[in-house]
């Protein structure tokens, strides 16, 4: 793409684009952070480890009470196709675009704790930490899915 060609994509005005619709070969127009999305609320991109952009990051409902890992993540599925709890890096970016929206509450993550499987990852949207927590306590879920870019 020559130069002028960058220019012209680049003052094309987004309402002209469908939100994931490419300006050049190096950028995607993503929607907003807690914009509609998919069946849930754009909470930011996700990057592979070489920094590439990955996917737009979609979450879902909150589970309607406090429950157990393995109860967490049955409820997680039966929301349908796509739907999972997060994973660690996915809890990362809940807590930087949308700590407010978690009401300072513990959350489950999809991820077991390397070294005994009776734990499991969880994020505190009160101080920023995770932790392993035994898979019997009762923590808050919510579901995510994965949008491609």
């Amino acid at each position: 793409m020559s130069k002028t060609e960058a220019a012209a994509a680049a003052a094309t005005p987004a309402s002209h684009l469908s939100p994931l619709a490419s300006r050049d070969a190096f950028s995607v127009v993503i929607p907003r952070i807690g914009a509609p999305l998919a069946g849930g609320v754009a909470h930011g991109i996700v990057f592979k480890d070489d920094g590439a952009p990955d996917y737009i990051l979609i979450s879902g409902p909150i589970a309607p009470k406090a429950m157990k890992w393995d109860d967490a993540m049955k409820w997680a599925a039966s929301l349908g196709e796509g739907w999972a709890l997060p994973t660690r890096q996915e809890l990362r970016v809940q807590i930087c675009n949308a700590q407010k929206e978690f009401n300072n509450d513990w959350f489950w993550s999809c991820e077991p704790y390397a070294g005994d499987e009776s734990y499991a990852w969880c994020q505190g949207f009160t101080d920023g930490h995770q932790y392993g927590s035994h898979k019997d306590y009762k923590l808050r879920a919510r579901a995510v899915r994965r949008l491609s870019i």
